[in-house]
């Protein structure tokens, strides 16, 4: 019940990004009870609801997706996706970048001067351009089917003393001055084994270990 503090016997992951929901499909086909909790709403059901809505504007659509260039899927990233049984999936959606394209700036030609491979000893050694959001939504579509339970617009304030995460249902409006860590008492409180932060750059996770404990890190 909301205001009670829940134990849960198993792992929560903070994000359901690419790094979240590939930790939580990595721990859950190892065993461990997982819950993922993800601040912001489910993008994906934004961009199926703009998509088929006539009334939207084009650039609402592209806003209801996440916008972002394309990764660039090198050989450590795909070992990761083959240790969850999704590499040949993602390798569908890949256009392969062999070399790099060195131009000299001393010439007006738009042709570039020579093509520089990414690994000299193997040309097997490549990086793939992959979209972002095909591959977190393969992510998030394979720990859904894994039984992964996800709990978006579960915006993380802070972990307490006690290990005790708070979370909060209330959507950040914007343009509002505030701080990204709230030491509130939140309206989702729960007990997990553990917390995993996969919560990108001014993690909240990160944050609140940096005050029980000795932490050096850099940005």
């Amino acid at each position: 019940m909301e205001g009670e503090v829940e134990t849960f016997d198993g792992i929560i992951v903070v994000g359901a990004g690419l790094v979240g929901a590939l930790a939580a499909l990595t721990l859950k086909q190892r065993g461990f009870n997982v819950k993922v909790f993800e601040g912001r709403k489910d993008w994906r059901i934004a961009a199926e609801s703009a998509l088929v809505s006539e009334e939207i504007a084009e650039d609402k659509v592209k806003n209801a997706v996440k916008r972002s260039i394309n990764l660039a899927l090198s050989v450590r990233g795909q070992e990761a996706l083959k240790n969850v049984g999704l590499l040949e999936m993602a390798m569908k959606d890949t256009v392969p970048m062999r070399c790099r394209a060195i131009h000299s700036h001393r010439s007006a030609d738009i042709q570039p001067d020579m093509f520089q491979p990414y690994d000299e000893t193997n040309p097997k050694n490549f990086i793939n351009s992959i979209s972002r959001e095909k591959l977190n939504g393969l992510l998030l579509q394979a720990c859904e089917a894994a039984g992964i339970v996800f709990c978006f617009r579960h915006k993380l304030m802070n972990i307490d003393k006690d290990g005790i995460a708070h979370f909060t249902r209330k959507l950040c409006k914007k343009n509002l001055s505030q701080t990204y860590n709230d030491h509130g008492e939140g309206e989702v409180r729960i007990k997990a084994t553990l917390v995993l932060g996969c919560d990108g750059a001014y993690s909240t996770t990160r944050e609140a270990l940096a005050r029980v404990t000795s932490l050096d890190f850099e940005r």
